[in-house]
């Protein structure tokens, strides 16, 4: 028995992998003929995310960096994207410079990688009649944990369209960084939706252009909604399936032993939709020593110095 998960967002068309993992978000039923694998329809999102265990100290603001540690603007309004800069479509761009234009106190925060785009992107802006300099480009930060603090300084995560943040996406989430998504036609262009459903807040994901448009301008220049939509991400960031490791095992698990009674029972792979266990399931926790050496060979714990 073979299943794909997480290696390529979409069908792999090939006859040796039985089983895709999956949600109904980035997978509808219309889109399920698409697939040449039976499909393991997890309860809330595809992605599993132990962040709570690994990246806790996110939740520490006497542990977070301020604006002026990585050289940001502290007076203005920062949107931001992490995808490669090779996921702006020119759609997508276009949109990004009215929304500066409309909201004039703000400026985008990119991550400049690969660094060839960076000079394009700019020379567009110009085109556009937008001043470059209301984008900053930020080089990686390493451990993974420094990187998701600095993300807590921004104040809007603007989605890519044809391939969203996927990994990003959980990341800006985690860093407590609101959403702006648009609801896309293809697996890869529907896991932001994905990621706002499964930390139960839909009114992150748009439908079209316009409503992504109005979305990201609305954030921008009420601050009151702003922080609302942030206060709210902040509480679910602790309730919500995306970050319930636990939960998500415990369908996975159930997912595996009917996966194997299928198997056992000499009857084809077919679509299986597993239970949410809900608080039921547990799982030993993340910090042991296990664990704990873990993080410190992938430098991802918390040093002092």
């Amino acid at each position: 028995i073979q299943m794909v998960y997480l290696a390529y967002p979409g069908t792999h068309g090939a006859e040796y992998l039985q089983y895709n993992v999956v949600d109904k978000t980035v997978c509808p039923a219309a889109h399920r003929e698409s697939y040449t694998e039976s499909l393991v329809y997890m309860p809330f999102c595809y992605q599993t995310n132990s962040f709570k265990d690994i990246y806790s100290d996110v939740l520490d603001e006497s542990r977070l960096p301020t604006r002026k540690d990585y050289g940001l603007p502290e007076d203005k309004v920062i949107y931001c994207t992490f995808n490669r800069l090779g996921r702006i479509t020119e759609d997508v761009f276009g949109i990004w410079v009215r929304i500066l234009k409309r909201v004039p106190n703000s400026v985008m925060l990119l991550y400049k990688h690969p660094t060839v785009a960076v000079l394009r992107l700019l020379q567009e802006a110009r085109n556009q009649g937008l001043e470059p300099g209301r984008f900053i480009f930020a080089g990686p930060v390493m451990p993974k944990v420094e990187h998701l603090k600095r993300l807590t300084l921004a104040d809007i995560y603007l989605d890519t369209l044809v391939y969203n943040g996927h990994t990003t996406g959980s990341d800006v989430l985690w860093a407590g960084v609101p959403m702006v998504t648009i609801l896309g036609d293809t697996f890869p262009s529907r896991v932001g939706a994905a990621l706002a459903m499964a930390m139960e807040m839909p009114e992150m994901i748009t439908e079209s252009f316009e409503e992504y448009e109005e979305n990201a301008v609305m954030l921008g220049t009420h601050h009151a909604m702003r922080n609302l939509w942030r206060k709210k991400l902040h509480e679910k960031r602790l309730s919500a399936p995306l970050y319930d490791t636990a939960r998500w095992v415990g369908s996975f698990e159930a997912a595996l032993r009917e996966i194997w009674a299928i198997h056992e029972a000499n009857e084809e792979p077919r679509d299986i939709s597993p239970l949410d266990p809900g608080n039921r399931h547990h799982i030993s926790s993340c910090n042991n020593s296990t664990n704990k050496k873990w993080k410190e060979e992938k430098g991802d714990q918390h040093q002092t110095t």
